[in-house]
């Protein structure tokens, strides 16, 4: 939080040591060890809040925080989260073999279906 000022275009306004103090005192945020997976990872999502790409990373690596599926993406990715980029689409014409064998390797180039690292 100390940080948060540091970042192009933020507000001026620093947030003060009583604003962390009561953030962090809140049940939900408290650390505790039973939740403490969830807590960190929920914790850093959001201080990735300026770098989307590692905040979406983790997310798939940890599976936390809870989120919902945003149910306005057209079926895209079956209701659920997209888990991974497609192949580029000259890929499959100009290489059809190699992304062929590829594509049956991963389970598919849809955009649902999970790298080795991403954890259910």
């Amino acid at each position: 939080m100390d940080e948060w000022s540091l970042y192009p275009n933020t507000p001026d306004v620093a947030i003060s040591a009583e604003e962390q103090d009561a953030y962090l005192a809140q049940p939900d945020v408290a650390f505790n060890t039973t939740d403490a997976l969830e807590q960190i990872n929920t914790q850093y999502w959001i201080a990735n809040v300026v770098n989307g790409a590692e905040a979406f990373a983790n997310f798939r690596r940890s599976g936390y925080p809870a989120l919902t599926p945003n149910p306005a993406n057209g079926g895209l990715s079956g209701g659920g989260f997209v888990r991974r980029m497609a192949y580029p689409d000259d890929e499959s014409s100009e290489n059809e073999t190699s992304y062929q064998a590829a594509a049956i390797a991963i389970g598919g180039d849809n955009l649902t279906t999970r790298v080795f690292w991403d954890n259910p």
